[in-house]
């Protein structure tokens, strides 16, 4: 109900609409929410019992990667969710007294570049950057060596839409190859930059303040500076600014960010992550291409990047429920984008669950015909079937 939203927003965030195992009890923005058991939820487990198992769950926002971890270890928590790589290598360390569910799928690391503002316009500038751009030394930054693996598209390794063809084309790190292509456009007297011949480049390079982050475009920073064809100003802004940079529809997503930090892919069906992606930006895009601006400009095309033939595979594979042609027509996608680059990677995001080990069944919820759901990807958590196993 918009209006009642609008009317009294705190008020509407207490009082959901819906059919889920819990309700909200108590909440208290920032701090503490508490939800308890709906005695009329429909769901039931396949052995016949009714759920939800648990009569309350606490959800405490703990920003701090550390102290989240360390809560758990103490007891003060029971659960953790992370999607660091290096708070998952030291909950690793811990040892029994904890349970860790561990996931990694399509969802990677890495950023865009505002391909609508210069120098980012221009192909060998992004191609170069991103050349230039040690996933490996990015990933140890991260805490992610052994835990996290570089990253060529929207899918990994072992998904079915995931493609060798793709790897291959894409931009791996070549220190010299990046540095030439950058080169000949600061040599270029018609660079788009407007700057003279023979300048370096400047580059904003964003990313919110978490630490980890901060020593991952730390490592890009130093790359690229290092080139001695770039001027890096790193900057960090909190997640809710660092997003509305990226997709805020009222600055016209012009001049609002440069290089900026982002993640890509997701487990969903391909059509989710790819199609809002490469939607046309703007109207006027969405018009000189014939279509209905209303209907397809896309706050999700983050990197401000127009393909037309991408766009055309993405609406084609929407209309097709043959996987090979499907997977056809996402490959020519990602293949426009190694060769474009609007974007670069890092590695898998790996993300974890850490829990007290009497806390279960993260890994065991089932779908409503009784199929075995699909885990905790993205440390998701379905709570209707978490239970709390005791002595006996």
């Amino acid at each position: 109900e918009p209006a009642a939203a609008a009317a009294d927003s705190e008020a509407f965030s207490l009082a959901p609409v819906g059919t889920g195992p819990f309700v909200i009890e108590s909440r208290d923005v920032d701090n503490e929410t508490v939800v308890v058991r709906n005695e009329s939820y429909w769901g039931k487990a396949p052995n016949g019992d009714q759920l939800p198992y648990l009569d309350s769950v606490i959800l405490r926002p703990t920003p701090d990667e550390g102290t989240r971890l360390d809560s758990l270890v103490s007891g003060t928590t029971n659960a953790m969710a992370t999607l660091r790589q290096g708070t998952i290598r030291d909950a690793r360390a811990v040892g029994d007294s904890i349970t860790l569910y561990e996931h990694q799928g399509n969802d990677a690391g890495g950023g865009m570049f505002n391909v609508a503002v210069p120098p980012y316009d221009d192909v060998r500038v992004r191609r170069g950057l991103t050349l230039m751009n040690n996933q490996e030394q990015v990933i140890e930054s991260l805490g992610g060596t052994g835990i996290s693996l570089p990253s060529t598209q929207f899918f990994s390794a072992d998904s079915p839409w995931w493609s060798q063809k793709v790897a291959d084309a894409w931009p791996t790190f070549d220190f010299p190859a990046g540095q030439a292509l950058v080169q000949e456009y600061v040599d270029d007297p018609a660079r788009s930059d407007g700057k003279a011949p023979g300048e370096p480049i400047d580059v904003e390079l964003s990313c919110p303040p978490d630490p980890t982050l901060i020593a991952a475009m730390q490592v890009l920073e130093q790359a690229w500076t290092g080139s001695g064809l770039v001027n890096v100003n790193l900057t960090n802004f909190d997640q809710a600014t660092h997003i509305n940079n990226a997709v805020g529809q009222e600055n016209g997503l012009l001049g609002v960010h440069g290089a900026h930090c982002w993640r890509w892919g997701s487990e969903a069906d391909p059509s989710i992550p790819i199609s809002s992606f490469v939607g046309p930006w703007s109207p006027e895009i969405a018009t000189a291409a014939g279509l209905d601006p209303a209907a397809t400009v896309s706050a999700g095309n983050v990197a401000n990047w127009w393909n037309q033939e991408a766009y055309d595979a993405s609406v084609a594979a929407i209309g097709t429920t043959d996987f090979e042609e499907r997977y056809a027509l996402y490959e020519s996608i990602m293949m426009a984008i190694a060769t474009e680059v609007p974007i670069w990677y890092s590695g898998g995001t790996a993300t974890a669950i850490a829990v007290e080990p009497s806390i279960q069944g993260f890994n065991s919820w089932h779908l409503p015909d009784g199929t075995l759901g699909i885990g905790h990807p993205g440390s998701s958590i379905r709570w209707h079937e978490v239970f709390m196993a005791t002595e006996g």
